[in-house]
């Protein structure tokens, strides 16, 4: 596999008789003064009353009693300093004193089994307001004329990738489906043959690693709905569950994290939380 990329760096210089603690994120991001310890500039001799103790958060300089109110403000570690958290954030920044936890979060199951009413749950919680959310488009794409289901097409599926791909683009993002999806659905097409799905498959894995966390939906007690979209087909829908945790097997060392959820609704939201530590 090849290296991660680095996403953020720290570094402390020293010009003339002071400390400059220094933080960028990216190596296309300038450098910015920025500290959550203690001061951004301070004196290499403590004791050098000539050289004042300056306070910054991301290139933002702040007064010590800013500062201090937002030292106040923090409960237990800081996320960056909790190991739990050191393997899934990509990257953060400080935002009115809070530190923001960027990831792009995917849900992946069969149809029918709360995606959608899971993600619209999570959109109202205060935890992920920062959070960009995408939600199922079946029907408009189906009203555009597109195959759904079985009857699935490579344009058809191509444009749900490109969909999956789009929402990808966003540093913060949950959404209710994910490649995964769109792979499992194309290899049950019935109008795809295998040598094409084969190739379409291959080339959506490659956005798997994208992500930060998948949640794999259990469809284990969910009765089927009809939302007048969705096949409602029993066999079919096994079949696609099948299919998902096959394409979840065979691509799992792309995955970051994977979390199982299932039961109520209330019971998703709690482990989702759990497994996010927020």
């Amino acid at each position: 596999m090849s290296k991660k990329e680095k996403f953020y760096e720290y570094r402390t210089i020293r010009v003339e008789g002071a400390f400059h603690h220094l933080f960028r994120g990216g190596s296309n991001e300038n450098w910015k003064h920025h500290n959550s310890e203690g001061p951004a500039i301070e004196p290499v001799d403590p004791e050098d009353k000539s050289i004042p103790k300056q306070y910054y958060f991301h290139g933002i300089e702040k007064t010590y009693d800013e500062f201090n109110e937002f030292q106040q403000s923090k409960e237990g570690l800081p996320w960056y300093k909790n190991p739990s958290m050191k393997a899934v954030a990509r990257f953060w920044y400080v935002k009115q004193f809070y530190y923001i936890i960027i990831m792009k979060i995917g849900f992946c199951g069969t149809m029918s089994v709360g995606k959608t009413t899971l993600v619209n749950t999570l959109k109202e919680l205060p935890e992920f307001k920062e959070y960009e959310f995408k939600t199922e488009r079946s029907k408009y794409l189906r009203d555009l004329g597109i195959p759904l289901n079985t009857d699935s097409t490579i344009k058809g599926q191509t444009v749900f990738l490109a969909e999956r791909a789009a929402e990808l683009m966003n540093e913060n993002v949950i959404t209710d489906r994910t490649v995964i999806d769109v792979m499992a659905f194309t290899n049950l097409a019935k109008t795809i043959s295998h040598i094409h799905a084969d190739d379409f498959i291959q080339h959506a894995s490659n956005l798997v690693s994208d992500y930060d966390y998948i949640f794999y939906v259990s469809p284990e007690g969910v009765e089927i709905e009809n939302n007048g979209v969705r096949e409602t087909d029993a066999k079919y829908r096994e079949l696609v569950d099948f299919s998902i945790k096959n394409f979840i097997n065979r691509y799992n060392h792309r995955i970051k994290n994977l979390v199982e959820i299932k039961g109520s609704n209330e019971e998703r939201v709690k482990l989702v939380r759990e497994a996010l530590n927020v």
